[in-house]
């Protein structure tokens, strides 16, 4: 027998059951809604430190052909370091460039000046302050 001020009052016998499944879908429903909006928060915060670290060094070009992805971690650990050493109001103006050229380019495609001010040109056009690094690959026949 149930009682007038009882949750179930005037429930038929499957009337609960119905109620709980429907709030369960419901908790279901939000739950995977929440799960989308944590994926997507998740992968704006990844983009979000991606553009950070971007935002002070940037990679123009490598023509090596030599695997330098040891050195790019400290370099741009560095470049952030050096980017936080300036003023406030320059930091966000001030960016490290970073290029690779073989030594054989010195005698191809306009020599090493040309290789350098094309880089030089894409570093000015990006940044108002900045400190461009250049790597040579020199083939010891030794």
């Amino acid at each position: 027998m149930q009682n007038a001020n009882s949750p179930l009052s005037g429930a038929t016998a499957f009337g609960p059951t119905v109620m709980m499944h429907k709030n369960r879908k419901m908790v279901k429903q939000n739950g995977e809604k929440m799960k989308k909006v944590l994926k997507l928060i998740s992968i704006l915060l990844v983009f979000a430190n991606m553009s950070y670290s971007q935002n002070c060094y940037i990679k123009l070009s490598d023509v090596t052909g030599i695997d330098m992805s040891g050195y790019q971690a400290d370099l741009k650990a560095k470049a952030c370091e050096l980017q936080q050493a300036f003023p406030a109001e320059y930091q966000n103006q001030f960016k490290v460039f970073d290029f690779g050229f073989y030594s054989l380019n010195e005698y191809m495609q306009g020599g090493f000046q040309a290789v350098f001010d094309k880089m030089k040109a894409d570093a000015i056009s990006q940044s108002n302050y900045y400190w461009l690094v250049c790597w040579q690959y020199i083939q010891n026949f030794f």
